[in-house]
């Protein structure tokens, strides 16, 4: 459809200024530092299929699948693997944002096929807010480049037999056949083609006088046969199908993208999503409905005027989009299907400039709530921080902890975050294999043990030493609805030795794995830090060595970075001076759940108070926390160090 004549200059430059600003604002989100730990696992996959020249059988980067490896997007991963090659990890996200370009510009050409220009470009922006949540390097922006094409190939035509020709139908057999090679997916075309053809059905029930109803059912017939044709001509065979009609309860109670659109915000399931963007989705996903429902009599008593005209066809995918989109948040977008048919409505019943302009100003308002999505919001933060250089978001994933594990070959089965499942696997294996990634169904019956696990010490026990896990990198602080806490494995001080611990991680291996350890406390040395492997790392002991790995490598939590900056340079300056600054030290990291580094801090304090206190109580409160590290102990440290500073010293 093309712009009205009388459209005036102001409005086609809003237009433009609208269209530019949304697909900034995609592009913001895409290129950012990597935020997406789904990317990680979807390349790791690519990876092995390019080097062995083969699908797997069973999954290579994770010790607790049960089940055949999951290569329902193996065509995705080998071109991000490919991509990856030529333009390195960091260059993938320009390909990201150069692809969320391309598939904002594919919504604007369709919308521009069913309404005019403003209304086009305000459909544009409400399309990139629906598909915030998911504005990440995935198949998806494959896959929905393609169920934009299917929708028009199936539902362009607006005559009186709306059903598609042979010309459709190999294009719907082509169209399938390269998508499933791409993403699971690819079972839309011939669901797509069925909704058309149950559309017909109703067409020849409901229509009087429909012209040549067998022959419009016949054609959708045949455009459904060869859409599913398409889908089985893979190597995966019937995999995909199986996959789609796949339980996936678990995943809708564990993993966001499964969960479905009304949690409500507070829920601790709402997150990421952020209210302003709960509210949008909710306002739009009612509009939708209230569009459709509206025009369920006119269908049903045959009163359509020719405004309201859709069609039976077009009018069953429509309520396919908003059934799929209610049920999980990955099919948000699909609501925008039926706003694209009231945009037309009310293009046809109200034209004119004011109308453009009122189309406009919602599509602005729609930007509004998207700049605080998720994705875009990791943008911005990392541009503020100064972090918008880096590959890979480091508030997000264990960068430092990383470099650690593979540096000193801390090989072993890893226990972790579902979120970080993607980045270890794709940083660390094949020597740790992970407990859990992404993919939802072959993981499907581990996630809410990992889930247990983190929650319930006893029951992680037993999943330890059953799937023997070595090597532990978690988060720092863990909060499960009841305040922030400091997470440890199961008998941690007895089985475990911390080897790492910086703002975001920390990293826990066997005490068991002397050969390990010895490869740990040899990296240590090369980077000029000695290591206790009795007692482990703590922030104070890395950073005594190498001061620059407080920014470098995030060592201490941001808030607390300014004053260790300002007090460790004289801790390197002997006697009263470098004893007050550890003491110092010690009473931040003891306030701020550091009890490691604040046990540090007082004994170096009491090393440089040395020749001013009692040798009988310093050397047995030495020897106790040398033996033990308990809190008798350190509470006795601390009141030596305090009873030997000059009262003016003291806080």
């Amino acid at each position: 459809m093309t712009t009205d004549g009388a459209t005036s200059g102001s409005v086609r430059a809003a237009s433009a200024a609208l269209l530019l600003a949304s697909a900034l604002l995609v592009s913001f989100a895409l290129i950012g530092p990597i935020a997406s730990g789904d990317l990680f696992w979807h390349l790791e996959m690519g990876r092995w299929i390019l080097e062995h020249r083969a699908l797997p059988v069973d999954d290579p980067f994770s010790f607790t699948a049960t089940q055949p490896a999951e290569l329902q997007e193996y065509g995705s991963q080998v071109l991000f693997a490919l991509a990856e090659r030529a333009v390195g990890l960091g260059g993938l996200r320009h390909v990201g944002a150069l692809l969320g370009v391309l598939l904002l510009l594919a919504a604007y050409r369709t919308a521009l096929r069913r309404v005019d220009l403003p209304f086009a470009v305000a459909l544009t922006a409400i399309f990139a807010l629906l598909c915030a949540y998911k504005w990440e390097l995935r198949p998806q922006l494959l896959s929905a480049l393609i169920l934009l094409r299917l929708v028009h190939v199936l539902f362009v035509r607006d005559r009186d037999d709306p059903s598609p020709g042979p010309r459709a139908w190999i294009e719907c057999l082509v169209l399938g056949c390269v998508w499933v090679q791409l993403h699971a997916e690819a079972l839309f075309a011939p669901i797509l083609a069925a909704t058309g053809l149950v559309g017909a059905v109703c067409a020849a029930i409901f229509e009087r006088g429909t012209p040549r109803p067998l022959r419009r059912i016949g054609r959708w017939t045949a455009c459904t046969a060869f859409a599913l044709g398409g889908t089985f001509l893979s190597p995966l065979g019937a995999m995909p199908h199986l996959y789609a009609i796949h339980d996936r309860s678990k995943a809708q109670t564990f993993v966001e993208e499964w969960q479905p659109i009304w949690i409500p915000p507070g829920d601790a399931r709402a997150f990421p999503l952020v209210p302003e963007f709960q509210v949008a989705v909710w306002v739009l996903a009612l509009v939708a409905v209230l569009f459709l429902a509206r025009r369920v009599p006119e269908f049903l008593t045959g009163t359509k005027g020719r405004s309201a005209r859709i069609g039976w066809e077009r009018f069953g995918l429509l309520c396919l989009c908003v059934l799929l989109a209610f049920t999980a948040r990955r099919y948000f977008w699909l609501l925008w299907f039926p706003l694209v048919e009231l945009a037309a409505l009310v293009r046809a019943r109200r034209g004119g400039e004011t109308a453009a302009l009122g189309a406009l100003f919602v599509g602005a308002l729609a930007l509004v709530p998207m700049w605080r999505t998720q994705y875009v919001a990791s943008s911005r933060v990392a541009l503020r921080d100064g972090r918008f250089a880096e590959t890979v978001d480091t508030k997000l994933f264990p960068v430092y902890a990383v470099d650690v594990v593979r540096g000193a070959e801390l090989d072993g089965n890893l226990f972790h975050p579902y979120s970080w499942g993607g980045y270890l696997g794709y940083e660390l294996g094949p020597a740790n294999k992970v407990f859990v990634d992404g993919r939802t169904v072959m993981f499907a019956d581990v996630i809410p043990v990992r889930q247990r696990a983190e929650r319930d010490l006893d029951f992680a026990r037993d999943v330890f030493a059953k799937e023997s896990i070595d090597v532990v990198v978690f988060l720092r602080v863990v909060d499960h609805g009841d305040g922030p806490f400091l997470w440890k494995p199961p008998d941690a001080e007895r089985e475990w030795v911390r080897v790492w611990i910086d703002e975001l991680a920390v990293v826990w291996l066997r005490r068991s794995r002397t050969d390990a350890l010895d490869r740990l406390e040899a990296w240590y040395a090369g980077e000029g830090v000695e290591f206790d492997r009795e007692r482990g790392a703590s922030e104070y002991a890395v950073l005594e060595a190498r001061p620059d790995w407080l920014d470098s490598r995030a060592i201490v939590p941001g808030e607390l970075r300014d004053q260790v900056r300002e007090l460790l340079p004289a801790t390197a300056s002997g006697g009263r001076r470098a004893a007050l600054a550890w003491y110092r030290l010690g009473d931040l990291a003891w306030r701020n759940a550091m009890e490691r580094s604040a046990r540090h801090a007082y004994v170096r304090a009491l090393a440089a108070l040395r020749g001013r206190l009692d040798a009988d109580a310093e050397r047995e409160a030495l020897a106790d926390y040398a033996s033990r590290g308990n809190d008798r102990a350190f509470a006795a440290l601390r009141k030596l160090v305090e009873a030997a500073r000059d009262p003016e010293e003291r806080p």
